[in-house]
């Protein structure tokens, strides 16, 4: 009798992350805007794997909240835009989602699935 094999957990990971509001991230890290309104994209997928699916959130200023909360999208509010505090809240919703037992479902709850609203 062939001994059945279990799965490896999924484990996800960072894959790239896209701007189109940013167009130099030097400057940007030099000079961050206090009022902004951005949507990130991630491409998030399993570590080790060349795939990866879009998973979006927005990252915006305190004066901006009422205004993405009628968008009803998923967002991050930082003081000043640092793009690379936005990407480690992230990165740390990724590994937070790898602890639990369904890491995919965890992530979409967390950030806008590029397929959410499709059947």
């Amino acid at each position: 009798m062939k001994k059945k094999t279990i799965p490896d957990k999924l484990i996800l990971e960072i894959k790239g992350v896209h701007c189109s509001d940013i167009t130099d991230l030097e400057a940007t890290r030099r000079n961050p805007p206090e009022t902004f309104n951005m949507p990130f994209s991630f491409a998030i997928g399993e570590q080790g794997a060349d795939a990866a699916d879009n998973y979006d959130i927005i990252v915006c200023s305190p004066d901006r909240v009422v205004e993405v909360q009628r968008t009803e999208a998923h967002y991050i509010v930082l003081p000043i835009l640092l793009p690379d505090v936005a990407i480690a809240c992230v990165r740390q919703m990724v590994e937070h989602a790898n602890t639990r037992d369904d890491p995919l479902a965890f992530l979409a709850a967390k950030l806008a699935w590029e397929f959410e609203g499709y059947r």
